[in-house]
């Protein structure tokens, strides 16, 4: 999750996104980090 969100802030940084487009792009990623870690540990 932190990967996913330091990305998303660097591009926020460097590229003229919108910031309603990058807390979506924040959010998708964390939820997808999490869904991966989730999926990992499945019993």
């Amino acid at each position: 999750m932190g990967i996913a969100a330091t990305l998303v802030i660097v591009a926020d940084l460097y590229l003229p996104i919108p910031d309603e487009v990058s807390g979506i792009l924040y959010f998708i990623g964390i939820g997808i980090a999490a869904s991966a870690v989730l999926n990992n540990y499945k019993v």
